[in-house]
Order: C-alpha cells, then sequence, then structure tokens
C-alpha cells in the first residue's frame, strides 16, 4: 500500500500568456510525486500545444524554495519535447533532487508547498507553480531512516503539547479509521513503503 500520487493538476492554462512576448498556446499539467520503483522524485509534466506551430527550446528553472527541490541534471539532457500544433504530449518525466544549494533557508514553508517554475520554450517564458505534497520529500534511503531509539528521542523532545495520539484498535470510535481495525500490517506496511518506519 502506498500513499496516492498527486493527480496532474493544470498549472498553465493555454489562453495565459507568456511574459516576454506576450504569447499564449502553452498548456502545461504538472504533478510532483515519489517513484517508489525508481527511488525518485519526479516532476511529472503533460503538454498541450495550442499556439498552431511546432514549440522548441526546453528548459525549466525551479525557483530556489524551503526544500531545495530542484532539477537533478540540466534539463536539456532528459529529452523532454513539447508536442505538434493542437496536440497533447504523452507524460514526461523530469527527475528531481533535494540539494541545499537549491534550499531557501530564510523562508518557511507555506502549506501548500509548492514549486515556482519558469518554463522556457520558443513560444515564451512561463511562470507557474506547481503543488507538491510534502510526503513525496521525504528521503527513502535506508541509510536516512532514524532507528526507534532516534525516532523516540525525537518524539520525547517535542513535548506531549505538540502530540496528538490515534487509537486504531478495536475499541476505535473514529469510523474514518475503522477500517484499518482487522488489518493493523496494513498500516505498518503503508507507513514502510513511504519511509516512515
Amino acid at each position: 500500500m502506498n500513499f496516492a500520487k498527486a493527480e496532474l493538476t493544470e498549472v498553465l492554462n493555454s489562453n495565459t500568456p507568456g511574459s516576454k512576448q506576450k504569447k499564449a498556446g502553452l498548456g502545461v499539467s504538472a504533478a510532483v510525486n515519489f517513484n517508489v520503483e525508481k527511488n525518485q522524485l519526479e516532476l511529472v509534466m503533460q503538454f498541450s500545444n495550442q499556439s498552431g506551430g511546432p514549440i522548441s527550446e526546453f528548459d525549466l528553472m525551479i525557483n530556489k524554495n524551503s526544500f531545495g527541490v530542484g532539477p537533478d541534471a540540466p534539463c536539456s539532457k532528459h529529452g523532454i519535447t513539447y508536442p505538434a500544433a493542437f496536440q497533447t504530449s504523452d507524460l514526461q518525466v523530469l527527475p528531481l533532487k533535494i540539494d541545499k544549494k537549491n534550499a531557501d533557508v530564510k523562508s518557511p514553508p507555506k502549506s501548500p508547498f509548492t514549486l515556482q517554475l519558469a518554463l522556457k520554450s520558443s513560444l515564451d517564458i512561463f511562470y507557474f507553480n506547481v503543488p507538491c505534497e510534502l510526503h513525496s520529500l521525504i528521503g527513502r534511503e535506508a541509510n536516512q531512516k532514524l532507528s526507534k531509539d532516534e525516532f523516540k528521542k525525537f518524539w520525547d523532545s517535542l513535548g506531549q503539547e505538540k502530540t496528538f495520539t490515534m487509537d486504531f484498535g478495536g475499541m476505535s470510535q473514529l469510523k474514518l479509521y475503522q477500517g484499518f481495525q482487522s488489518v493493523a500490517e496494513d498500516i505498518t506496511s503503508c507507513l514502510e513503503n513511504n519511509g516512515f518506519v
């Protein structure tokens, strides 16, 4: 069991003009997801070309952000292309990484967390925000996981007033979680698959 991947969201409408030449015609739907199979954070995009002509020269920049999310290599190396006129592209994937060089340590994260992107094309330059679920940013490597003792020490340091406890057992009064009563191992496996245990 894994957390649901974020759905593609329209982040740029094809009627929105670019910032330089004020040309419209490029639509973008995007989502940030963690690909469990590849152990990789990814920006998944789908382009719509309503400009009436070809669009080329893909480049993308992600502004500095609270978590340091950015492309894992120069964007031109990933072979991302725009579709032909009046077509919609297949899903295009840009691998991401968390790097302190792209971190804006002076600004705390906002809720909901979004990545601010600048997308360059032969048509124009477009600016937009892509929502990013925080659970996608949690490290999955074995050497990044906290041991039970480390987690307990961290948890205890929070203090009782900053913690919340839920009972998933048979006596739980929360109907939302009663589906887990008989399959407690599903909760553990869900947490393990998503980097929490």
